[in-house]
């Protein structure tokens, strides 16, 4: 219960649906962000680390004015974006230097592959790989599924 006695709504997420967070994953189509993950030879943008849980991060956050625009968008390890989350770059950079991290080298890369162009045909073609992979996976688990409903 709240101080002026009302008791309080269930917790409901106040970011605008407009969001990339409050969208999940829908917020990008799955071929531009193949196109990103391949611009970015599939290693964070920030650590350089190359690991199977790639996300991709605005270097300029949405709610400070940032684009939706592949010159925006960046590919990012779950813990550098998990870091960064929506902290302005250049405090995010400060924090970092406070650990010994070379920024001035992070800005160059990061430019370097934000000036890159999309090759969205090779985004086009690793995403419809990757849904076809999926379709393939789910159809050998209803094989699978009814096999070992017959054996019953």
């Amino acid at each position: 219960e709240s101080r002026c006695g009302r008791v309080p709504k269930p917790y409901r997420d106040r970011r605008s649906q407009h969001t990339p967070a409050a969208q999940g994953g829908s917020w990008l189509r799955p071929s531009t962000r193949w196109s990103i993950y391949y611009r970015d030879d599939f290693a964070c943008g920030y650590c350089g680390a190359v690991t199977a849980k790639l996300t991709v991060d605005h270097v300029k956050d949405v709610a400070a004015g940032g684009s939706n625009h592949p010159s925006n968008l960046l590919t990012c390890c779950l813990r550098c974006n998990s870091s960064k989350q929506a902290t302005p770059t250049r405090k995010w950079y400060a924090k970092l230097r406070t650990r010994g991290v070379d920024t001035n080298k992070m800005r160059k890369r990061i430019a370097r592959l934000l000036k890159t162009p999309l090759d969205r045909e090779r985004g086009r073609v690793l995403a419809l790989r990757l849904a076809k992979e999926e379709d393939m996976d789910e159809e050998a688990m209803k094989m699978r599924m009814s096999a070992g409903k017959g054996q019953r």
